[in-house]
Formats: structure tokens, sequence, C-alpha cells
């Protein structure tokens, strides 16, 4: 998988996607939910600024697949920035 750029500017549908991608590409199971996924399949203007994913995987799980998108775990271990 070629590592995308992202940056603050990234559109958050095409963060969805590229980070759907990577949990995919690890075999790893996830949906995203919340706001993000009213915005992503609804026709609203609401506009998230953060993304939901729900997953039984663990957490080194997660860092091994997120991490080479720039994002690291958080201090309270269950969000990723």
């Amino acid at each position: 998988m070629t590592i995308p750029e992202l940056g603050p500017d990234t559109p958050v549908d095409a963060l969805a996607a590229i980070v759907s991608q990577a949990l995919e590409a690890a075999g790893i199971v996830a949906t995203l939910s919340g706001g993000g996924a009213v915005m992503m399949y609804a026709d609203n203007p609401y506009l998230s600024r953060d993304l939901d994913f729900v997953t039984a995987a663990g957490r080194k799980s997660l860092r091994d697949a997120l991490a080479p998108l720039g994002f690291r775990e958080c201090s309270n271990m269950r969000q990723f920035e």
C-alpha cells in the first residue's frame, strides 16, 4: 500500500477512506460510526471533525496499522491522532 500524504487540508471523507484501507490491509475489520458515518452516508450538511471506528482489534494491531499514516496513540489509549 502506498502511504498517502496526509495533512490538515485532507478532506475528512478522504481520510476515512485512507484509514479504512490501512485497517483492511492489516486484516482489521472496523466500522465507521458516529458523526463521520452520518456525514458520509446521509444527505446532511453536518461536518464531523473526527472519525470513530468500532473494532475488536487490539491496540498493538491498531498502532501497527496506523503508525505508517503518521497516527500515534493518545494517552487515554482509545484514540489516535
